[in-house]
């Protein structure tokens, strides 16, 4: 995954974005103050961002969701999949 920053954008610890939906996107050093706690369960991807001519290593800190399904009444239940672009809905 890669994301392009605004021409106006600066460098933060935590990157703001619409998506990927559940977690953040942050740089390394957020990532080493999160290590340190007892987290839900996680994964860190990998993410590139790109600024003018720099690129830099960031993570999408992402909550891994368990026993979803035993959570679902899935004889009651109806799925509706939606595009969160305007144009696709």
């Amino acid at each position: 995954m890669e994301f392009i920053l605004e021409k106006k954008a600066k460098w933060t610890d935590m990157v703001s974005s619409v998506a990927p939906g559940f977690g953040f996107v942050i740089n390394e050093k957020v990532k080493k103050i999160f290590e340190e706690f007892m987290l839900p369960p996680h994964v860190f991807y990998p993410i590139n961002i790109c600024s003018k001519k720099e690129v830099r290593l960031y993570y999408w800190f992402h909550f891994v969701t368990t026993g979803f399904w035993d959570w679902v009444d899935r004889e009651q239940s109806v799925l509706s999949l939606r595009s969160i672009l305007p144009n696709e809905r």
